[in-house]
């Protein structure tokens, strides 16, 4: 039994990236922020417990309809069972997905007022701004976020998704005000 067994997957990253832009035309500033990780791999637990099929009673996901039958060979999950003692539920290749992803982390948008507008109010610098985190995320993963960090923060356990709520999208205005 032991003979069988391999490595999967590597939770490592080939590399990480950041980039960063800043424009600028008369009184409108723009800000973009870009990160993400190229060449890892991560193990979607949330799809393995949502296709596997071994229990009727309980919530699956969407994917889980599409099983292995007679009629449809070329499927990867597991044809529903009314018990979970069957060996699809092993760990596997199958849940083993590129985590690789491209984010775009934060964009602001800005305007400033005119010196010769704001002067007469004895003000040095009046700027509105928008601004949105999180906006979108580029990748081929089906979970929820690849950007998924350690199972329980163990560091032994790199790269395992067991649902890990994915990073809100947050939109914000403001304005910054000098005296």
């Amino acid at each position: 039994m032991l003979a069988d067994k391999t490595f999967i997957g590597n939770p490592h990253p080939k590399f990480t990236y950041g980039f960063t832009n800043n424009f600028r035309y008369k009184n409108v500033d723009l800000s973009i922020f870009l990160q993400g990780s190229y060449g890892n791999d991560v193990m979607n637990l949330t799809k393995r417990a949502g296709t596997t099929n071994a229990s009727l009673y309980d919530n699956q996901l969407v994917d889980a309809m599409d099983y292995y039958s007679s009629t449809n060979t070329a499927s990867n999950n597991p044809r529903p069972l009314a018990d979970a003692s069957n060996t699809n539920l092993l760990i596997s290749d199958r849940y083993v997905e590129d985590g690789s992803y491209l984010r775009i982390q934060n964009v602001t948008l800005g305007y400033s007022l005119p010196q010769d507008v704001i002067s007469k109010y004895k003000i040095s610098r009046l700027r509105l701004y928008g601004s949105a985190q999180n906006l979108y995320t580029f990748t081929k993963y089906s979970g929820y976020d690849p950007e998924i960090g350690s199972f329980n923060q163990n560091v032994l356990l790199s790269g395992i998704d067991n649902g890990r709520y994915p990073i809100a999208r947050t939109f914000l205005v403001g304005l910054n005000l000098e005296f």
